[in-house]
């Protein structure tokens, strides 16, 4: 079930075919989730590839957008500065065998070149206390790619990449002493990648713990298709959804939250909840990937816009202060062949180097603007509804899911479906 089975459709722009981050052609998303113990603990990690890992090294344009700070997204002083994330990287498999030597991999059959294998550099998303986890285990892993394509010192800082995770804080509903994934954990997505054709929404991957307005959210995704000159273009979006007080809910224009509130009143003392503190406001971390083709600073301009669609959701609660609202944007249509600029003597400046790049005009990009901001309100709600069931986490506390057929009921009587 996702918020269009409700009768609800954000915006005027069309989905694509799964209304997924994955009609963007090249992504992939591997997603592990882990249940601990009896329940109290159930953490994750969501892997995002911008391309098929049989390309050859290929950086994509990027751009960032915090529309408040009070979180994380490694990788963003290079997005900021340099314009992109380094992708993929190409190797000599030395061994001959098919598949990663150390099991990580599976490689799905097609076309490549004898003796190549292809390593992708993924986003992830995760919970705060395993930020440091998963980016350790993405530059092991980075590590050893460089080393089996016999690269010396010099050459792996010449193909250097900050890992890009983000994360939301899930201590509402779990234990955050016991949070932290394990390496293998991030090898496991790693390898779903490849296999995985669907995303999972609600409680899973980096979604794992996570609350939106105070039911149960986390992984959220949407798509929106905008015509070009001689194709279309696809804007994808992934939510990490960790945010919001039940009040600020609002679902194409009419205040559910509010309304659900005042029936909450009504009912028993026992239907209540709340965040535990000011500290439980948590975060939303949108990421948007596209083919059309954009340069840094309107990738930058596509990253704001994942604030209207988020604002459509949260109103005016959105970006409180304790929250970590923040955006990536990511192009995968130019395909620069290489970052890496000709032999220069040591005691000379380097040569400059150009390749040709293509960028949609300025006066067209509103309609990729819209796609964001419409995919991003959809994505978001996606969380919420596919956490619908609820969940009973650390301590005993209770994070219910959105009560999905009143919610749907409310639409109705207020003439949202149309």
């Amino acid at each position: 079930m996702r918020i269009r089975d409700l009768g609800y459709s954000p915006g005027t722009l069309a989905p694509g075919p799964q209304n997924s981050i994955l009609d963007v052609d090249g992504v992939r998303v591997g997603q592990v989730t882990v249940l601990e113990g009896d329940g109290d603990v159930v953490k994750g990690v969501t892997l995002i590839f911008p391309r098929h890992p049989d390309e050859i090294q290929v950086p994509c344009y990027a751009g960032m957008h915090t529309l408040n700070g009070n979180g994380e997204v490694t990788g963003s002083y290079q997005i900021k500065d340099w314009g992109f994330i380094n992708t993929v990287a190409l190797y000599h498999f030395l061994s001959g065998k098919s598949g990663h030597p150390d099991g990580i991999f599976q490689w799905l059959p097609g076309p490549r070149a004898p003796g190549l294998i292809y390593d992708a550099f993924p986003v992830a998303l995760t919970n705060s206390l395993s930020v440091g986890i998963v980016y350790h285990t993405i530059w092991q892993w980075m590590i050893a790619q460089s080393k089996r394509k016999g690269q010396d010192t010099y050459n792996m800082g010449r193909h250097y990449g900050t890992p890009v995770v983000g994360e939301t804080a899930d201590w509402a509903l779990n234990d955050i002493y016991r949070s932290a994934l394990l390496p293998s954990h991030v090898d496991d997505a790693l390898s779903k990648a490849l296999t995985q054709d669907a995303v999972q929404e609600g409680q899973f991957g980096g979604g794992a713990g996570m609350t939106c307005h105070q039911f149960t959210g986390g992984t959220g995704t949407s798509s929106r298709v905008v015509k070009g000159e001689a194709k279309e273009y696809t804007v994808g979006v992934l939510v990490q959804s960790n945010y919001g007080h039940l009040g600020d809910l609002r679902i194409g224009g009419v205040p559910i939250g509010k309304l659900l509130a005042r029936e909450k009143e009504a009912g028993s003392a026992a239907a209540k909840q709340s965040h535990p503190g000011p500290g439980g406001e948590g975060s939303c971390v949108i990421l948007i990937f596209t083919d059309a083709p954009m340069l840094p600073h309107r990738l930058t301009r596509l990253a704001q816009r994942a604030s209207i669609g988020l604002s459509q959701v949260g109103g005016h609660g959105t970006a409180r202060n304790f929250s970590g609202d923040i955006f990536l944007a990511v192009s995968t249509a130019n395909r620069p062949a290489d970052q890496l600029a000709g032999p220069t003597p040591s005691h000379a400046h380097p040569r400059v180097e150009t390749w040709t790049t293509a960028t949609v005009k300025n006066e067209s990009v509103d309609a990729l603007f819209r796609a964001a901001s419409e995919a991003a309100e959809e994505a978001v709600l996606n969380s919420m509804v596919a956490g619908r069931e609820g969940r009973t986490g650390f301590g005993g506390f209770r994070a219910d899911g959105l009560p999905v057929e009143r919610v749907r009921a409310l639409l109705e009587k207020y003439l949202v479906i149309v």
